[in-house]
């Protein structure tokens, strides 16, 4: 397989994970359920950020609408995300068009520091988050943008 097609297939992937990781919330989160945690790791980090009790009865039903409604945003993010990136490889970066590369590249690196700051509180209260503590949306693109930069740049140089 071509350099080019290698670099474009990891950046393919990252679109379409976050496409499925925006469809899958949308359908795993309910306005009507109880939060399953309060945070947005696994439930040791998150009890160690936000407390390990339950809340009280009378914010059980608001917080569980509020976390859906923030979730549900968040999906429709990843959907948008992703099919624009999917977009960007197919019509530009197979095109061998150069601004693809720079576009896919600098787009994924923009959002990490969006992704620390949500692991921030984390390393505040002293967690040390373990790789699948950590949704894989979040860790794809240290493993995926970094070998797809370069192999693109050096198909496209």
């Amino acid at each position: 397989m071509p350099v080019l097609e290698i670099s474009a297939v990891l950046f393919g992937f990252y679109g379409f994970a976050s496409v499925g990781v925006g469809v899958m919330l949308l359908f795993v989160v309910r306005h009507d359920e109880h939060p399953v945690g309060l945070g947005m790791f696994h439930h040791r980090p998150d009890a160690a950020v936000f407390g390990g009790g339950p809340l009280p009865d009378d914010l059980q039903r608001p917080f569980a609408i509020f976390r859906a409604m923030h979730w549900h945003w968040l999906a429709g993010v990843l959907v948008s995300f992703g099919l624009l990136q999917v977009s960007v490889v197919v019509f530009g970066l197979l095109a061998r068009q150069a601004w693809a590369l720079w576009a896919l590249t600098v787009a994924d690196v923009a959002m990490l520091p969006y992704w620390l700051s949500v692991i921030g509180p984390y390393r505040r209260a002293g967690v040390r988050l373990r790789l699948l503590e950590i949704p894989p949306i979040l860790w794809i693109p240290w493993f995926v943008v970094p070998p797809a930069t370069i192999l693109g740049w050096l198909a496209l140089r």
